[in-house]
């Protein structure tokens, strides 16, 4: 009895055909969950490492701070705890980023300086205190021109901002005049026809009071103007009798007929009276005189 054994082989070369071989199993990515050896397994075969290429990441391992994003531990929540000033903040060079992008960090942006840190309050000294990103944002100065160095600045001049006082600027700006350095508030008002002390007004409380002198005798009648000085038409004393006739002052004398005189007391005459001579001579400037 002849067996006959037919194979793939001589079947496809009877059909003219090439047999080939059959496709090479899949080899299990699981065979070895653990490659990286460090006793735990990877996440993908059901364990919890989160690197098993690299047997420094592994869950128990000791988070460091470091600024590779590093996972030591597997945890993307934790990145490592160092407070190198001690000011209880953990530096933020201390860095975790998760899978999804989330990150966690510590929020001292700087760890060598205690004064630095999340809860401290912002002052104005160049630095980010607090560590919100801003520099001296909220605390600096405004500084106003002062361009006649008086201490008093121009309100209507740009300002600048900052921690220190600058030449050519102040701390306030009140200036109405910044050409005088004797013009600002708190200067003296005078009476010279400027607004010395800004308060709005000119010479208030400076001008002076002056007896109206038409006859520039230098007496004046009851009427009076404010002025800086005196001049043409300004007398510092009253007591003008007549300011018509600058003969006839404070304490003339003058013909009220041939015998009877008056004398001009602080602006007004006197009750007639007789000569001693029984004799009143009128000058022609209109004086008199007992003769």
């Amino acid at each position: 009895m002849i067996r006959r054994t037919t194979t793939c082989a001589a079947l496809f070369l009877l059909a003219g055909a090439v047999c080939s071989p059959p496709p090479p199993e899949e080899p299990d990515p699981c065979a070895d969950p653990d490659l990286d050896g460090d006793g735990s397994d990877s996440q993908a075969c059901g364990g919890t490492d989160c690197d098993d290429n690299e047997p420094e990441r592994t869950p128990g391992r000791p988070e460091l701070c470091d600024g590779a994003d590093l996972d030591e531990d597997c945890d993307p929540a934790t990145f490592g705890e160092r407070d190198l000033d001690l000011d209880g903040h953990w530096d933020a060079r201390c860095v975790n980023v998760a899978a999804d992008g989330s990150v966690a960090a510590g929020e001292d942006c700087d760890d060598a300086r205690a004064d630095v840190h999340p809860s401290q309050a912002e002052v104005c000294d160049g630095r980010d205190n607090d560590c919100d990103g801003g520099i001296d944002e909220g605390v600096q100065f405004f500084f106003y021109r002062d361009a006649d160095g008086d201490a008093h600045g121009d309100p209507l001049v740009d300002t600048i901002e900052g921690c220190a006082l600058v030449p050519g600027y102040s701390f306030v700006g009140d200036d109405c005049d910044d050409a005088r350095d004797d013009v600002h508030p708190g200067a003296a008002e005078l009476c010279d026809a400027r607004d010395n002390n800004c308060d709005g007004d000119t010479d208030e409380d400076a001008l002076l009071t002056f007896y109206v002198d038409e006859d520039d005798d230098g007496f004046g009648g009851a009427a009076t103007v404010e002025g800086c000085q005196s001049g043409p038409g300004r007398a510092t004393l009253p007591g003008d009798c007549d300011d018509g006739n600058a003969a006839l002052v404070n304490g003339s004398m003058r013909c009220v007929d041939a015998i009877l005189f008056q004398i001009c007391q602080d602006g007004t005459w006197s009750a007639p009276a007789n000569c001693p001579t029984q004799q009143c001579l009128a000058q022609p400037n209109g004086a008199g005189n007992c003769r």
